[in-house]
């Protein structure tokens, strides 16, 4: 798994450079032994825009691919300008958005929504959006917890859910259906609910979040 590197496999691929954001010393002292390693911040919730351009900035130095890097920044930037251009077009900016994913645990579900300082919530403040979940997150990737009873402080508030169905549990568009308190919900009931594109990556790089940005202009711009 992601989270379980095997040590063999890896080195079985004879690497020139290997790149983490896990700081995990049983995983970095083993790889260093035959492969230089390179362990990037990952996330941080004060500032993930800059922190994901220091992250390819320093990858494309070691690589050799700064002006690939620099193209890539141009793009982004146009991208963030273009989507805002969309938003505001569109009328809706006043609208926040409540960004979530989650996954269900035996007969229990879990939401996990992504706070401002998520790179999904830094991204969207970034086009104009008020993020709606304000309540507490995990402190590294801006991801907070919460379930369908926590989901009752937005009954009357007016927003955009947009979700990601990343593990294919269908917690929003299937196995919440029916629950009183989400059928009672103010977005549930006006339908302003929209699912991320499959394969979106809410942890990524330049170009995933080119692809959030496309799909917020999509629910704002139209």
């Amino acid at each position: 798994m992601r989270s379980e590197a095997s040590i063999d496999s890896i080195a079985g691929l004879n690497p020139d450079l290997v790149i983490l954001e896990n700081d995990n010393e049983a995983i970095i002292e083993p790889l260093e032994e035959f492969v230089p390693v390179l362990v990037t911040e990952g996330s941080n919730e004060e500032d993930n825009i800059a922190r994901m351009k220091r992250d390819v900035d320093m990858i494309a130095d070691l690589t050799g691919k700064n002006t690939e890097a620099d193209a890539l920044w141009a793009d982004f930037e146009t991208k963030v300008a273009d989507t805002k251009a969309a938003i505001e077009a569109g009328g809706k900016s006043d609208v926040p958005v409540f960004i979530v994913d989650g996954w269900i645990d035996g007969s229990s579900i879990s939401i996990r929504p992504f706070g401002e300082g998520s790179l999904f919530g830094a991204l969207a403040k970034e086009v104009g959006l008020t993020n709606a979940w304000t309540g507490e997150t995990d402190g590294v990737w801006g991801g907070g917890a919460t379930d369908v009873e926590g989901l009752a402080a937005y009954t009357d508030t007016e927003l955009n859910l947009v979700y990601n169905n990343s593990f294919n549990d269908n917690i929003f568009n299937e196995e919440l259906v029916g629950n009183p308190i989400y059928d009672d919900l103010k977005f549930v009931e006006d339908g302003t609910m929209y699912e991320l594109p499959k394969g979106a990556w809410t942890f990524g790089g330049p170009r995933s979040s080119e692809l959030l940005l496309d799909f917020l202009a999509e629910v704002y711009g139209s």
